[in-house]
C-alpha cells in the first residue's frame, strides 16, 4: 500500500517537473551539502536570461552555486529540445544529467529519476565520476542494478522495467537501499557541479532562445 500511495504521487508529479526546468522555477528539493549558500544569505537566480557563462559564474558572490547551474541548466535542456539530447557535448550532458538526478531524487527518490528522465538514466554514473562525487556514482549504479539492468542500458530497458513493476515494489526496494543512502552521503553535489562548470567553461554553449 506504501509504495503504491508514493507511486501515485510520483506520477502526478512527472508532468511538473520538466515544466518546471524551462520556466526556471526551483522545485522544492533539499539542499546538499557544501559551502552552505542556503544559509549565507545568498540569493536564488530566477532562471536564464540570456548571460554568458562566464557572466553566470561571476554571479557566485551574489547567488546560490546551485541556482546558477540551474539556470545553466535550463539554457541546455532548450537547447537539447530544438537540436536533440545526443547534440550536447560532454560537458553539457554532464550538466544536465546531474541536474536531473539532484532535481528528481531529492523530490522523490531514484523511483522518480527513472521514471520522469529515463533518457538520463544510462549516463548518469559516468557524469557523477567526472564531477568527482565517487559515492553518488556507486549509490547511482547500485539503482540500477535493482533495476535489474547493467551499465550498458538504454532508454527502453529503464522504461520496461518500471513498467514490469506493477505493484510498486521499486519504489521501497530503491528508497530502503539509495535514496536514503544518497540523502546521508553528505557528498557536495552542487558544489562539485558548479567547480566542474568552472573548470568547463569554455565547452558550455548557451544560447536564449524567443517563446521560452
Amino acid at each position: 500500500m506504501l509504495a503504491k500511495r508514493r507511486l501515485e504521487g510520483m506520477r502526478r508529479e512527472a508532468g511538473v517537473c520538466f515544466a518546471s526546468i524551462l520556466a526556471g522555477t526551483p522545485l522544492n528539493r533539499a539542499p546538499l551539502a557544501g559551502i552552505g549558500d542556503a544559509m549565507s544569505g545568498l540569493r536564488w537566480l530566477d532562471g536564464y536570461s540570456g548571460q554568458s557563462v562566464d557572466e553566470l559564474i561571476a554571479f557566485a558572490s551574489q547567488y546560490r552555486v546551485d541556482s546558477i547551474v540551474s539556470a545553466i541548466d535550463q539554457a541546455l535542456q532548450q537547447t537539447a529540445e530544438r537540436i536533440g539530447l545526443s547534440q550536447l557535448n560532454e560537458v553539457e550532458l554532464t550538466i544536465v544529467v546531474v541536474e536531473a538526478l539532484d532535481r528528481e531524487v531529492n523530490n522523490g527518490g531514484y523511483h522518480q529519476f527513472f521514471l520522469n528522465t529515463p533518457e538520463y538514466a544510462p549516463f548518469v554514473v559516468a557524469a557523477l565520476q567526472r564531477i568527482r562525487c565517487p559515492k553518488t556514482s556507486d549509490i547511482s549504479a547500485s539503482a540500477i542494478s535493482l533495476l535489474g539492468l547493467g551499465q550498458q542500458l538504454t532508454t527502453n530497458q529503464v522504461q520496461m522495467a518500471l513498467d514490469k513493476d506493477i505493484d510498486g515494489h521499486l519504489i521501497d526496494v530503491l528508497y530502503d537501499q539509495c535514496d536514503q543512502p544518497y540523502y546521508d552521503s553528505g557528498e557536495p553535489i552542487a558544489d562539485r557541479l558548479f567547480a566542474f562548470v568552472r573548470t568547463h567553461c569554455s565547452c558550455i554553449r548557451l544560447q536564449m532562445y524567443d517563446g521560452r
